[in-house]
């Protein structure tokens, strides 16, 4: 994973948020972005369609994760939140002054049905069922809690070492500056793009 002045990523040390450094993690990092300087119309169904691709090759079970902080905007809406996860199917993690909520995906799109930013910060985790409980263990609260107050994944050193010693990947959407999505991986599998990148979508 090399350096990229594009993708934000968490110091965990001082809670600043940096450019993404070389950690010296072997884990690969993909980042999909638009070459027109204008919008299209058509970017949310491109979106999708990469996505599907790179889940596909990527081959593991699809979570979609999300976070929120237990006082924010209020306690009355983040339990309103917990709530509706707890009725949705999702299962729930408490830890520290954050939520956690993971569940399986059903279909192939960057955030469920009825998903608002409201809801909290989301990303897709691709892993083992059993390695579900350790998204609230310590080397990962960082991130998360990050998550839950920027509603923006920025990963950090203790999440991507997690990522790379349980063979996990995870995939998120920031946006670029006409407010579009993008797509970053990261993954220790080996992606070939340009098998499907600029074939016709099917």
């Amino acid at each position: 994973m090399q350096p990229n002045e594009f993708i934000q990523q968490l110091e965990e040390s001082s809670g600043r948020i940096c450019m993404a450094k070389n950690l010296n993690i072997p884990i690969n990092r993909y980042r999909f972005f638009w070459k027109l300087s204008s919008s299209t119309g058509k970017e949310e169904r491109n979106i999708n369609w990469i996505l599907k691709n790179v889940v596909l090759s990527i081959g593991a079970k699809p979570y979609w994760v999300t976070s929120w902080r237990m006082n924010e905007p209020s306690i009355t809406r983040a339990k309103f939140t917990y709530s509706k996860r707890n009725q949705e199917g999702w299962q729930l993690f408490a830890k520290s002054e954050i939520y956690v909520a993971v569940k399986c995906m059903e279909s192939i799109q960057s955030t469920p049905k009825g998903y608002t930013w409201q809801d909290g910060g989301i990303f897709i985790l691709m892993c083992e069922a059993n390695n579900l409980e350790m998204l609230v263990a310590d080397q990962c609260l960082p991130t998360l809690t990050d998550l839950a107050l920027s509603r923006k994944l920025r990963p950090g050193i203790g999440f991507i070492n997690f990522l790379e010693q349980k063979h996990n990947s995870c995939i998120y959407f920031p946006y670029d500056d006409l407010g579009r999505k993008e797509i970053v991986v990261l993954t220790k599998i080996r992606i070939y793009p340009d098998q499907w990148i600029n074939k016709t979508e099917s």
